[in-house]
């Protein structure tokens, strides 16, 4: 990956966009690019937007009248915490559904509050996660390790003190269901390729969306397909955003661009119960759920002539990613999870491979290209869905 590439990928995972507050990324960092690629040779290119959202979608032209629609999404938002107390010593209770406890102490986070005399802006302020007492006070069991750290215990600390401690803060205009993320940058790790930080769920996917949008607008030939290059909002809290988007644009074809976990080396667990996963090995691939067998054909076959590197992880049931939005909105689409895999998912250190990035990317676009050039149409997908009782019968190998 090129320095200027990772530069942008950097600005998308930095970005301070939680659930439900995207706009710093989707508005502040992408739009710009997405308006970019509006040039003269591609003027009916149109970015849409919502007002229940902050999602975007950038459209490309339809040369046909009914092309068929393939929608790219990445999201935008970031899992946070959230004020839910503010005791009277000014120590901040914090709500923590999305990480395990233990990983947030001693982080270094930012809170986002709504200013008091003008509730549209907001004001930043920087403090650390505690719930824990210094090793010399706390319990034996603690030391052990027998006592973990429950959620209840969490809190912010912003280095508050003296009596009225909580009038303080919200005379501040901290409240209840204030936003904090983390308070750290994405790096470059020792090894060649591997970098790591906070929010690479699912900023590796919206950077995705981001460069196969650059690809396919210095491609002048896309007579078959629209694609519709979609950041969505609110997947975290329940893929609100892409069900908004496949709603209104109503595509034939649904991928999701999202993460998924290094098994091999995910700590404390049978990672032999798992599919072999690991970072550096390429792009990960979902089957089973609701994710269509006839897609997954095409993306593999193409990947193998191609000699891009990819995985299979399984999903029995929902695919935990925007994938499943086309179901839940009950249109009939093709759908398709396609991740990175991660090391530490839902942590400050999350850690992947640039080379997994490269990988998912270039396989995106010669899928895409496979279908244009080929002309493939939605009767394609009616006629070709897979027929076990054709099965050719193995008794001797």
């Amino acid at each position: 990956m090129s320095e200027e590439d990772f530069f942008l990928l950097q600005k998308i995972a930095e970005a301070p966009s939680p659930s439900n507050l995207e706009g710093a990324l989707t508005y502040g960092v992408i739009h710009p690019i997405f308006k970019k690629l509006i040039t003269e040779n591609k003027k009916s290119w149109t970015i849409h937007s919502f007002i229940g959202n902050a999602g975007i979608v950038l459209k490309t032209e339809r040369k046909k009248s009914n092309p068929l629609k393939i929608m790219l999404v990445g999201h935008s938002d970031k899992i946070r915490l959230q004020v839910k107390h503010i005791e009277a010593d000014g120590k901040i209770k914090i709500s923590s559904s999305s990480f395990l406890p233990t990983s947030l102490i001693s982080n270094k986070v930012k809170l986002f509050s709504r200013k008091p005399d003008n509730p549209k802006e907001f004001n930043v302020f920087y403090g650390t996660i505690e719930g824990i007492p210094p090793i010399h006070l706390a319990s034996q069991s603690l030391i052990s390790g027998k006592k973990g750290v429950s959620s209840s215990a969490l809190y912010l600390e912003l280095g508050v003190y003296g009596s009225h401690a909580d009038y303080k803060l919200k005379n501040l205009g901290i409240r209840p269901g204030d936003p904090i993320i983390f308070d750290r940058k994405i790096e470059k790790r020792l090894f060649t390729n591997i970098f790591s930080g906070p929010y690479l769920d699912n900023s590796v996917g919206c950077f995705t969306v981001v460069q196969l949008a650059k690809m396919f607008s210095k491609i002048q030939d896309l007579e078959n397909i629209q694609l519709l290059f979609t950041i969505s909002a609110q997947e975290e809290i329940g893929r609100y955003g892409s069900m908004v988007a496949v709603e209104n644009f109503k595509p034939d074809i649904l991928i999701a661009i999202d993460v998924s976990h290094d098994y091999v080396n995910t700590p404390n667990i049978l990672w032999r119960n798992f599919p072999e996963t690991e970072i550096g090995n390429g792009f990960t691939v979902v089957c089973g759920a609701m994710i269509s067998p006839i897609l997954n054909n095409i993306l593999i076959t193409e990947s193998k002539k191609k000699s891009i590197p990819y995985q299979t992880v399984i999903c029995s049931r929902d695919t935990g990613t925007d994938a499943s939005s086309g179901v839940k909105v009950g249109r009939d689409t093709v759908a398709m999870s396609l991740g990175v895999p991660l090391r530490y998912m839902h942590t400050a250190s999350e850690l992947a491979h640039t080379g997994d990035i490269m990988s998912l990317q270039y396989a995106v676009y010669n899928l895409i290209q496979y279908i244009n050039l080929k002309g493939l149409d939605k009767n394609y997908f009616v006629t070709n869905h897979p027929q076990l009782q054709k099965a050719d019968k193995i008794t001797q190998i």
